[in-house]
């Protein structure tokens, strides 16, 4: 049987053209060895970002935003404003950009972290991606 998490066009292209391997580190942190398996960024399983942090999979990214694409579409005619708090190295607010850019939303995203590292690397994963966002 195969699963199909793409239900979108939209979510498909946000998903193949975002690559987890930017956004998670290939050393366990010691706390998560017994957790976490080997470094695969592409499997199921939850990736370390470091912190103590972990990656979540693809089909639950994928799941979100299947469940935000109907709020999202009526808002394609109002400015509007994302925050994504919490925001790691920036997959999830790339993903949901993406998404919004797909959809032709006129918005701002903003994502946030505490740690100073996350946001650094959540900067250079923007401007590695900014290509697949409205604007570019």
């Amino acid at each position: 049987m195969k699963l199909n998490l793409f239900t979108d066009q939209k979510i498909e292209f946000v998903i193949r053209n975002l690559d987890k391997a930017d956004f998670c580190q290939q050393k366990s942190v010691d706390s998560f060895k017994k957790k976490i398996p080997d470094f695969n960024p592409y499997s199921l399983d939850p990736q370390d970002m470091g912190h103590n942090q972990v990656l979540t999979s693809t089909v639950m990214h994928a799941v979100t935003m299947q469940e935000l694409l109907e709020p999202f579409k009526g808002l394609t005619h109002k400015k509007t404003n994302l925050l994504d708090v919490g925001c790691g190295k920036g997959y999830s607010t790339l993903a949901y950009s993406m998404l919004a850019s797909q959809l032709g939303l006129n918005y701002t995203m903003t994502g946030l972290d505490y740690h100073h590292s996350f946001m650094e690397k959540a900067y250079l994963n923007l401007d590695q991606y900014k290509k697949h966002l409205a604007g570019g």
